[in-house]
């Protein structure tokens, strides 16, 4: 197996949450837009919400490198408000630990915006003093200036107690958004990538227009599985594809695609070799005969059929090829794997 060229891990969380908070920070730059909850809510949607309305409409104010305005931000922003929840719902759980912690980070961009009107005071506040020394005698600009620099000096403790507070509340967000994105692109069964998980990966390959081999399989009968000896008996099944899975194809992203279904993304893999690393699993699968823990009753051989689809993931529909082959393999009899 060593002509297969390893998969490379998924990005961790925290360069994941690293990447966003970059491109947040680049499109308020780019866009010369301050630093306010909403113009954050703005950013957020346009890099990790891409399908929302919101993010949909930045788009096409946007388009061909248009700057957004403030004024058209803001319009944006009252027009989509009462989707904003909506927007949200298809790729975040709603939880309640996400819930508080977009409103964290709502509360961090407020504190910020805070910091920094509070700045701009300092600037007017020197400037009157320059100009009084300038204006004034020196005793009278003395007693200006040093009034100013009191005021100051009670404005910049303030600032360093909030910004301490910001900082404390904002490594508590990193903490929940990390378990929220965790459990969003998890499944809860398996321990593999869920759908979720799996698409974003996938858009990710596509707009590298990566050369990959793509596998689709599906556990064959399964429904006789839940119905014979109940849906908790076929969640042991489907942890045990799942390893199995994992194992073979070990380094490569395995996902949960749905129901009795998983994907196997070979990056960097001719179709051939992706089918040995499948072929390894599906034989040692159906060489296990699998019995319920509980009371013995014998389950018996689980096997799985597959299809494999290879090309480049941005060119090609390769997940609808690879689901035909699943269908052909299916067709001619399951427990076999059927390639391009």
């Amino acid at each position: 197996m060593g002509i297969i060229t390893p998969f490379p891990q998924n990005r961790s969380i925290e360069e994941e949450n690293a990447r966003i908070l970059r491109e947040v920070g680049h499109f308020l730059a780019a866009h010369a837009l301050r630093s306010t909850p909403g113009n954050y809510r703005l950013a957020f949607e346009q890099v990790a919400n891409p399908n929302s309305p919101l993010a949909k409409a930045i788009e096409a104010a946007t388009f061909n490198g248009v700057r957004l305005l403030q004024s058209e931000a803001d319009r944006l922003l009252r027009e989509t408000a009462g989707d904003e929840d909506d927007a949200r719902r298809p790729v975040r759980p709603q939880t309640e630990e996400l819930d508080l912690a977009f409103r964290q980070m709502e509360a961090f961009a407020r504190t910020i915006e805070i910091v920094r009107l509070e700045t701009e005071d300092y600037g007017r506040n020197l400037e009157s003093g320059a100009a009084a020394i300038e204006e004034v005698g020196d005793v009278f600009a003395k007693a200006s200036l040093l009034a100013i620099t009191s005021e100051m000096l009670a404005r910049t403790r303030l600032a360093e107690t909030r910004l301490a507070e910001a900082e404390r509340e904002a490594s508590a967000l990193r903490e929940k958004l990390a378990a929220a994105e965790q459990d969003a692109r998890t499944d809860v069964v398996t321990g593999l990538l869920n759908r979720r998980g799996f698409d974003m990966r996938w858009q990710a390959l596509e707009r590298e227009n990566a050369a990959v081999s793509i596998g689709l399989c599906d556990v064959d009968r399964f429904k006789q599985v839940n119905d014979g000896h109940g849906h908790e008996v076929g969640d042991r099944v489907l942890r045990v594809i799942a390893d199995t899975l994992r194992h073979f194809c070990g380094g490569h992203l395995v996902a949960r695609f749905g129901g009795e279904e998983f994907v196997v993304v070979f990056e960097k893999v001719r179709a051939a070799d992706a089918e040995r690393c499948l072929e390894q699993a599906r034989m040692e699968l159906e060489r296990r005969v699998l019995h319920d823990r509980d009371n013995g009753a014998r389950i018996g051989i689980i096997t799985f059929s597959a299809g494999i689809a290879e090309g480049r993931a941005g060119a090609t529909p390769l997940i609808s090829q690879a689901d035909e082959l699943l269908y052909r393999a299916k067709k001619k009899g399951r427990n076999r794997i059927c390639r391009a």
